[in-house]
């Protein structure tokens, strides 16, 4: 894609001038390899080894990017609750700590989608984490994943948070959501 990059000098408080703007195009032969490495949002590289030891374990014997996403999301929404207090009291700059979500096994959507991405990038399934809405609930932020499934070159969405409420009250889930039921505004 195109990106506008910009260096500025700092004014005051967080009001800064730009300096230098550019735009650069950026081509990569394999789009889904940004989707693979840690970063400020998902830094699998050095998590808490338990985590990633719990993601190849549950991935041993699956093939596919589609196989280890559900062996994956099937741990997560078996074995982790939705934290009401806790989306409540979150404020704007939250930021999931992986260690406490992992052994406390309850939390927000936040921590899901984080989790999962952490698992699935750690066993080498592209994996977006996706800030926006629910398309059913435009007024609460969510977070949720898309996965790259290799056998049919599309991104798939699941939503580990909304699947595991939904499979602890009983009823059955679909793993593969529809994109039409998300909107998307920031994905890692």
């Amino acid at each position: 894609g195109t990106y506008r990059i910009m260096i500025g000098e700092k004014v005051k408080g967080n009001k800064y001038l730009s300096i230098l703007q550019k735009d650069i195009k950026v081509d990569m032969k394999d789009e889904t390899s940004a989707y693979l490495q840690s970063n400020k949002a998902i830094d699998w590289e050095n998590e808490d080894s338990r985590i990633l030891k719990k993601a190849k374990e549950l991935t041993k014997n699956s093939k596919t990017n589609l196989e280890k996403a559900k062996a994956i999301h099937s741990y997560i929404t078996k074995n982790y609750t939705y934290d009401n207090k806790k989306a409540v009291r979150v404020s704007k700059d939250y930021v999931p700590n992986l260690k406490d979500f992992y052994k406390i096994q309850k939390g927000i959507c936040f921590d899901y989608a984080t989790l999962t991405a952490v698992m699935l990038r750690s066993v080498g399934v592209p994996t977006k984490l996706v800030k926006g809405y629910d398309s059913n609930n435009p007024n609460i932020y969510h977070a949720w994943n898309q996965f790259y499934d290799e056998s049919t070159e599309q991104w798939v969405t699941i939503d580990t948070t909304y699947d595991a409420t939904v499979k602890a009250s009983g009823k059955k889930i679909k793993f593969k959501k529809s994109v039409e039921d998300y909107i998307v505004e920031k994905a890692y």
